[in-house]
């Protein structure tokens, strides 16, 4: 009986303890207060996940073997990753083993995993696939880990952006990494704390209720802004017209074709639309699909077949009649 009550107030204990935050979470925080990660991981996230566990194979005694779902270009970048790890190293041995890499920064923060480190170096390294962003919240946390663990005062982080090949250095000092973490940490928690829309709205999970991001739609849809939450309107009959409505914006030659081809004659003036910017469209090709008979003959059937673009089911129905 004294286990069991023993246990609870563990658990109890655990349950009060103040929770922390996710380090990766930290640049999304950093521009908005409220953002709530997205339970469901994009392809983007899993593509990076597979990269990443190729990544630390590649700088391991293990046998690097890629996932099978990754492309070609995948495996590319991260043979650069390891190649300018190795670089960065200078002769000094490299730990990619993921058990050997979590640090807990403190300052509110719950413990995280880095990509990589070098101990004798004294830096560390994350794999970041996709577009160069910032994550100079999520790797200052980790550079406190690290100098925890290593009782230093300074630490560097190498972020290798391997699809666009950059390297990018960033240098952190104790007291700094600090103070700078606090202030983040209470400015999460400050109870006056709003919503901003940013780059990260298409990752949360309350893109669909958020105030400040939905209030010029709320006022369109004649939805009160403070209470809109676009994901709980399941009755048939609202939800029919607001499709109607969105329908009539979105589809092609619609509202928002039209006051697209308004914005762009401004732009083209001079005139500046906030939000928006010109650029110039992707151009395309085609090639004849009998030149794919030489690059059978090349590369195999199956190579070439993985490599193209799926086709409609009726297209594939007419092709096997």
């Amino acid at each position: 009986m004294k286990l069991a009550i023993d246990d609870a107030c563990i658990e109890a204990a655990e349950a009060a303890k103040p929770k922390g935050y996710r380090p990766s979470s930290l640049p999304k925080l950093a521009q908005c207060p409220k953002y709530v990660s997205s339970p469901l991981a994009g392809e983007a996230a899993e593509r990076g996940t597979r990269m990443d566990v190729f990544f630390r194979a590649l700088l391991s005694e293990e046998k690097a073997v890629p996932d099978p779902l990754l492309e070609e270009e995948d495996i590319n970048a991260c043979q650069w990753a390891a190649v300018t790890a190795r670089l960065l190293a200078r002769g000094f041995p490299l730990e990619s083993r993921e058990g050997h890499l979590k640090v807990d920064p403190g300052c509110g923060v719950n413990p995280g995993t880095a990509d990589l480190l070098c101990e004798n170096g004294g830096w560390s390294a994350d794999l970041k696939s996709g577009n160069v962003r910032n994550y100079m919240e999520q790797q200052r946390a980790y550079a406190l880990g690290f100098m925890d663990r290593y009782f230093v005062d300074e630490w560097k982080v190498y972020l290798l952006f391997c699809d666009e090949r950059t390297l990018v250095t960033l240098d952190f000092k104790r007291d700094s990494a600090i103070a700078e973490t606090r202030t983040l940490i209470a400015s999460i928690k400050d109870p006056l704390a709003v919503a901003t829309p940013c780059d990260y709205c298409d990752w949360c999970a309350n893109r669909w209720k958020c105030s400040p991001k939905l209030e010029t739609v709320a006022w369109f849809l004649g939805l009160d802004p403070a209470t809109v939450d676009l994901s709980s309107i399941t009755d048939p009959e609202r939800i029919g017209s607001v499709l109607a409505l969105t329908h009539a914006i979105a589809k092609d030659d619609g509202v928002h074709d039209f006051l697209k081809s308004v914005a762009l004659g401004l732009v083209s003036g001079g005139t500046p639309i906030e939000g928006w910017r010109m650029q110039n469209g992707q151009s395309s090709e085609s090639v004849q699909a009998m030149q794919l008979s030489q690059l059978i003959d090349i590369l195999g059937a199956p190579r070439v077949l993985s490599m193209m673009a799926n086709i409609t089911g009726k297209k594939f129905r007419e092709m096997w009649e």
